[in-house]
């Protein structure tokens, strides 16, 4: 992965605020994704280039875990951080046990706060899909 390009990220939630804040904050850092919905994030997804998804729990519809659900199995190298003012800790539980959550980050999020869980959530995809192209290029020359 070369590393002048920009990291694409989607950030799905139903406040319009939080988008805003949230693109306008990392837009030079980041290629910025949003939905406003669980379903809008899905068709986002389907569309590919993306390196990490954010999400808020608490949405109408869908909310964060059924969304991360629906994404496990097609989207499993994705890393995942849950954002949300609510702590509801079963569903937090759930969602760092099943749904493969690399954090989890409270509301109002701080800058430097989330832009270090960002960073190291999109270092750790980079290493992954780093690891997979090497494999893969082993595995190709030993046969």
């Amino acid at each position: 992965m070369n590393k002048d390009l920009k990291y694409t990220i989607l950030y799905v939630d139903d406040e319009e605020s939080n988008l805003r804040i949230f693109k306008n904050t990392f837009r030079k850092q980041y290629n910025i994704l949003t939905a406003s919905s669980g379903i809008q994030g899905l068709e986002l997804l389907e569309k590919g280039n993306i390196d990490l998804i954010l999400t808020d729990q608490r949405m109408p519809g869908m909310s964060g875990v059924d969304f991360l659900k629906k994404t496990i199995d097609k989207f499993p190298e994705l890393n995942r951080i849950m954002i949300t003012a609510y702590t509801d800790y079963d569903i937090l539980r759930e969602a760092v046990n099943n749904l493969k959550i690399f954090q989890y980050v409270e509301k109002p999020w701080k800058e430097e706060d989330i832009k270090s869980t960002i960073d190291r959530a999109l270092e750790l995809h980079r290493l992954k899909i780093e690891n997979k192209e090497l494999t893969s290029s082993l595995l190709m020359n030993n046969n």
